[in-house]
């Protein structure tokens, strides 16, 4: 199994809990972050990928959403915190839903739970970001069109403004759908361009541009054409002469 948390801090934790609860011992559970070396990494990559490894739950930070072949003997990830932006979503499910993946892959959400009413619209908005993933993969859409910024930082960025301006998880869903149908709409212009048909008006006939020999007379010859030359009649200029 792998855990996703962006903070290292909430991976220790876990660490601890799951030692405690699980009875689990140092060879069956790790964490990968950023802090270790490429080497160290790597080794935890290659050591979740073997069968014969005791290592079984991986719990990772967001340095692990990208890039890495989780999904040898792997199928289930669980979404401990819920990241701010889409495209983390796809990077982190990507890990174990993936191309030679032999069982279907189980993906987990853990949603916090408050009675503060303002930090439970702010929770709400992050609900509709997992559900908007979630809409994107079953529609083969891709989910980065939802915010339409196409960068992980910039996502988390309109997300904050989202909840700094106060919008409601409803006008926040709204705003997703319009942007993504915009960007699709966007998309499919340039489809049309690309193949010939934009229903732009088509420029107005000119006539065509002097050529640099148009000035220059063609020379003499013995027959008018091709035909002539085929029939065998010279040019009568070239019999006066």
């Amino acid at each position: 199994m792998v855990v996703f948390s962006e903070r290292l801090e909430t991976l220790r934790w876990l660490h601890g809990q799951f030692k405690r609860d699980l009875r689990l011992h140092d060879q069956q559970l790790t964490i990968m972050h950023g802090q270790l070396s490429d080497t160290e990494q790597q080794d935890i990559v290659e050591r979740f990928g073997r069968l014969e490894d005791p290592l079984r739950v991986l719990l990772c930070s967001d340095v692990a959403s990208e890039g890495l072949n989780l999904h040898y003997f792997c199928h289930r990830l669980v979404h401990f915190d819920l990241p701010w932006s889409l495209m983390v979503f796809q990077q982190r499910n990507g890990r174990v839903d993936r191309y030679g993946q032999a069982q279907e892959p189980q993906i987990l959400y853990l949603f916090t739970a408050t009675q503060v009413e303002k930090i439970r619209g702010d929770l709400r908005i992050l609900e509709i970001l997992q559900q908007k993933d979630e809409q994107a993969n079953l529609n083969l859409g891709d989910p980065a069109s939802f915010l339409n910024v196409y960068d992980p930082d910039k996502e988390v960025e309109k997300v904050s403004e989202f909840m700094a301006n106060g919008m409601t998880p409803a006008q926040v869903s709204a705003t997703l759908d319009a942007q993504q149908a915009n960007a699709q709409a966007n998309e499919g212009d340039w489809l049309l361009q690309l193949f010939g048909g934009a229903a732009t008006a088509p420029a107005p006939a000119q006539s065509p541009a002097p050529q640099s020999s148009d000035h220059i007379e063609a020379w003499p010859g013995l027959f008018k054409g091709e035909y002539d030359f085929a029939q065998g009649r010279p040019c009568s200029n070239w019999l006066g002469a």
